[in-house]
């Protein structure tokens, strides 16, 4: 199972790594470095008693009388200088004590340590004469138990300044990534409640500038579903209420119309039997009534579904369409421009444009106060056709209130078809709707 780290534990876990890597170069640089100087005064050291017994050397002549006591001299630097120095025997020099046995190992310094920065002693040697025929052999070799102590002592007090360092660091950086990277808790908190369709609350901007664009961003997407969540909640109780409209406008005309009329053929196919003189009137009488019942009826069905538009095709339903809105508002010029290929397509997609174009027309006549409306429908490949509606009314005014469902109900309406709405408008200077829609019905004719 993979852990996923957030944004301020990757943060904080790369710090670690990072102080980590600085503290180890450290230790290694210092342990480095007291080997080198235990490595140098050890040097020093053996150079110094070379000097020193060369300068006493030179200072008197030796013989087997005083070599003991300068022996006893230059043996004191073992105690100053960490030093072993031996000297060989001859006739007449008792040397059996002088060797000293190497120093025991210190326990404050680890182990691991004294390997790391111990080396090869340095070894050095001197023959001195003693009289006129006798030579004294002196032998130096370092000991550095006494520098490896100094060493370890400086290098742990740096290592624990290092470590002090490295942790005070890291708790900066933990409080200060905590701090900086607080507002992006809630903004997380806060896609949250967009998720859950909570929108009412928005954000609020951190003073951090790549975090506030972030926010004013979500708050965007949050106020834009919103509305759309508004517009779709108005317009589904829009297109409930329509609904309901047109089933009670549906009732009333049954019954004022075609249920009247049905009673009054009855009524009148009664007395037809029975009298003969008004025989020739009822009969009249009754086909009047059935042609009034087929008027209603006609319109009924062409309020449902225009079946000019099956049964003719695209051009004549919309020809048919602008005949009824000229009738309506005889000022408004309207042209429909269809292309030649597109005039027999009947199916859902004729439909879906006979509506658009319908309700568009509507919206013209309601509320543009324009004088001309031009349609213009053509394909723009094999796959997609292009409806433009343009109209010389007084347009939209940005930012301003809508004047109803119309726009929003054709842009839903190309929503659900995958096809594309741009609309086009500024004050008094006319509405442009832009609409491309697939084909999804082989044209036929």
């Amino acid at each position: 199972m993979t852990i996923k780290l957030t944004l301020e534990g990757q943060l904080k876990l790369s710090i670690a790594l990072i102080l980590l890597i600085i503290v180890s170069l450290g230790c290694l640089w210092s342990v480095r470095d007291a080997k080198k100087n235990v490595r140098e005064e050890a040097d020093a050291s053996v150079r110094l008693a070379l000097t020193l017994i060369d300068a006493s050397h030179l200072s008197g002549t030796l013989t087997p009388k005083n070599v003991q006591a300068w022996i006893g001299q230059i043996r004191a630097l073992e105690k100053i200088r960490h030093l072993r120095i031996v000297a060989s025997s001859f006739e007449g020099l008792d040397t059996t004590a002088q060797d000293t046995p190497p120093p025991a190992r210190d326990g404050r310094v680890p182990e691991w340590f004294e390997r790391a920065v111990m080396s090869a002693p340095i070894h050095a040697t001197r023959d001195l004469p003693i009289g006129a025929e006798r030579t004294l052999h002196i032998q130096i070799e370092s000991r550095a138990a006494d520098e490896i102590r100094e060493a370890w002592d400086q290098t742990r007090g740096f290592m624990v300044l290092l470590a002090i360092f490295a942790v005070l660091v890291y708790v900066s950086v933990h409080l200060i990534a905590g701090r900086a990277l607080r507002p992006v808790s809630r903004i997380l908190r806060g896609l949250h409640q967009i998720e859950a369709g909570e929108y009412d609350t928005p954000l609020r901007a951190p003073d951090l500038p790549e975090l506030h664009r972030i926010v004013e961003g979500i708050n965007h997407l949050a106020s834009t579903l919103k509305e759309a969540r508004n517009e779709n909640r108005a317009l589904t109780r829009h297109s409930l209420t329509i609904q309901e409209e047109e089933r009670r406008t549906l009732a009333k005309e049954m019954h004022d119309e075609v249920g009247q009329n049905l009673t009054a053929i009855k009524m009148m196919s009664a007395v037809i039997p029975e009298s003969a003189e008004n025989r020739d009137h009822a009969a009249r009488e009754i086909q009047r009534l059935c042609d009034r019942l087929f008027h209603v009826v006609r319109s009924m069905i062409h309020r449902l579904r225009p079946m000019i538009l099956e049964d003719l095709g695209l051009m004549a339903a919309l020809e048919d369409l602008s005949d009824h809105w000229r009738s309506i508002a005889p000022a408004l010029r309207i042209s429909i421009d269809c292309h030649a290929s597109l005039a027999p397509l009947t199916g859902d997609t004729g439909l879906e444009i006979y509506r658009i174009v319908q309700e568009a027309l509507t919206n013209v006549v309601r509320h543009s106060g324009a004088s001309e409306v031009k349609v213009s429908i053509k394909p723009t490949d094999s796959r997609h056709i292009s409806l433009i509606v343009r109209d010389n009314g007084r347009g939209l005014i940005p930012d301003g209130p809508r004047r109803g469902f119309g726009l929003l109900g054709m842009r839903e309406r190309v929503a659900s078809l995958e096809g594309r709405f741009h609309l086009i408008s500024e004050p008094d200077q006319g509405l442009e709707i832009r609409i491309v829609l697939p084909i999804k019905d082989a044209l036929n004719g």
